[in-house]
Formats: C-alpha cells, sequence, structure tokens
C-alpha cells in the first residue's frame, strides 16, 4: 500500500489522500475500510464524516464503481485491475491528540482517522509519501526511507504511529537504560 499525502490550500484543512494498491489481477472486488477506533480511548469514532470527496480508478486511469456500505466502509468493483488508486480528501480541522491537522505551519496525522485499509491485508506493508514543504521536519515511530517518506510493517504499525511535519519542530532525546526516548515538540 502506497499513501500520498499532499494539499493545495492549508487553510481550508483538506487533506488530499491518495491510496495505490497493486497485487489486485485476480480479485473481483475489494472491500476498504476505515477505522473506527481510537488507540488509548477506548471509543469508537465517526471518521468518515470528514471525508468530502472520494473516487476510485484502474491501473488505466478508468473509474471504477463503488459503493460505500457502511458509515466507514466502501467496496470497488476491481475485476481485471492490476492496481487500484483511491483518492479522496479529508477535513483535518480538529487538533487534539487522536485527530488530524493541517494548517500553514503543521501536518499532524493520526493514521486511525484517516487512513484506508484492506482487511483481509492487515500484514502488508505500507509506505506514506508526503507532500510538504522541504524544509519540514518529520517526527514519527515509523521508519523514515528518505525525509519525508515513511515505512510501516503493516497495517497495524501504521496505525499505532502517528506524525507530525513542520518546519519548527524541536527534537531532544534521553536513555534510560539500554532504551531511547525521543522528544518532539511543535510550537
Amino acid at each position: 500500500m502506497q499513501y500520498t499525502l499532499s494539499y493545495q490550500k492549508p487553510e481550508q484543512q483538506y487533506l488530499d489522500i491518495s491510496l495505490k494498491m497493486d497485487g489486485l489481477s485476480d480479485e473481483d472486488f475489494v472491500t476498504l475500510q476505515l477505522p473506527a477506533w481510537r488507540p488509548g480511548r477506548y471509543e469508537l469514532g465517526n471518521f468518515a464524516k470528514n471525508i468530502q470527496r472520494f473516487g476510485v480508478k484502474d491501473d488505466k486511469g478508468k473509474s471504477l464503481r463503488f459503493e460505500k456500505v457502511s458509515k466507514d466502509s466502501w467496496i470497488v468493483q476491481c475485476k481485471q485491475a492490476k492496481s487500484i488508486v483511491v483518492d479522496y480528501n479529508f477535513y483535518s480541522a480538529e487538533l487534539t491528540a487522536g485527530s488530524t491537522w493541517i494548517d500553514e505551519e503543521m501536518l499532524y496525522v493520526n493514521p486511525v482517522n484517516c487512513f484506508l485499509y484492506r482487511p483481509d491485508a492487515m500484514h502488508h506493508a505500507a509506505e506514506v509519501k508526503l507532500k510538504v514543504p522541504k524544509n519540514y521536519q518529520v517526527a514519527t515511530g515509523m521508519k523514515l526511507k528518505n525525509k519525508h517518506t515513511l515505512l510501516a510493517r503493516d497495517v497495524q504499525e501504521l496505525m499505532d504511529c502517528p506524525f507530525i511535519a513542520s518546519a519548527d519542530l524541536k527534537h531532544d532525546s534521553y536513555k534510560v537504560g539500554k532504551q531511547t526516548f525521543q522528544i518532539w515538540l511543535a510550537g
């Protein structure tokens, strides 16, 4: 799974998300799920309410049919498609530890809010490309492939690793025994 995050006008607080999934040639349909849980809070959320625009295309750029089958899941008809690209945007205007936020100075993403995934492919690795200003640093628990590309070994790690990108991040670390702790501050 490859996620690409971008935005045109951060002051409008819409995060554009593109999800590419490969290796679908034998499947007639794919189920996509948006999480409904909030880690550490033991509560359900309705994050799908923040999706304004949603579309799916195959590897040839042809629009595919989809149906929203619950408040936070979709079925995409993808017969004979080798890959699909799901494009949607997410309203990111709540700044809490469990939410997603975008403005002119910062991008904070909690993947549990806004990253679609395949329930039948939880073990698949994920790559997250951030199209942010070049001077932005990124703080996350995921591995960095490069300055603005993050890697998660599977969906569980992806969902458990919020990240922040900003030019104004401050970083420090300390060690207790053999464990190193990272501290990132914004603002």
